[in-house]
């Protein structure tokens, strides 16, 4: 019997999300990443790891409009048996204060999600979508 966990991945438009799903999922190279365009909605696919473990992955596009269109109109669908909310930060962004707004907004969703599911989890990953060639690169992610 097949072992399905449902991961969100959320973050603001450009903060690498789709990126590194193709790069951990899809064996993308970073630099085939530059060719990813934004996602519109969300975008589903389903990964099989270990034998029997499938990951039903829901990479949210990050626009303002489906941000506030997901808290607001589709939160029950979206955040519904979610085993892991993994949200992912630009750490170049000038947005801060919105940026941390959207965590802030998931997140609580995400731990009040016992209406929709009886257990997840949290990651907090932050991502540099644009290296600079002036300073060492930023690490990729941490949790």
């Amino acid at each position: 019997m097949a072992n399905k966990k449902k991961v969100l991945l959320m973050g603001k438009s450009g903060s690498g999300k789709t990126s590194m799903r193709s790069i951990i999922f899809a064996n993308y190279i970073a630099r085939d990443t530059r060719r990813l365009g934004a996602t519109i909605d969300v975008e589903h696919s389903h990964v099989r790891l270990l034998g029997n473990l499938t990951l039903n992955l829901w990479d949210c596009g990050g626009q303002e409009a489906f941000m506030e269109n997901y808290f607001a109109s589709q939160r029950e669908n979206i955040f519904r048996n979610v085993e892991v909310l993994i949200y992912v930060f630009d750490v170049e962004s000038r947005e801060l204060e919105q940026d941390m707004h959207y965590y802030q907004v998931s997140s609580v969703w995400h731990e009040s999600r016992d209406s929709f599911s009886r257990r997840a989890s949290s990651s907090f990953f932050r991502a540099a979508s644009r290296p600079s060639s002036r300073t060492a690169p930023a690490p990729r992610c941490s949790a």
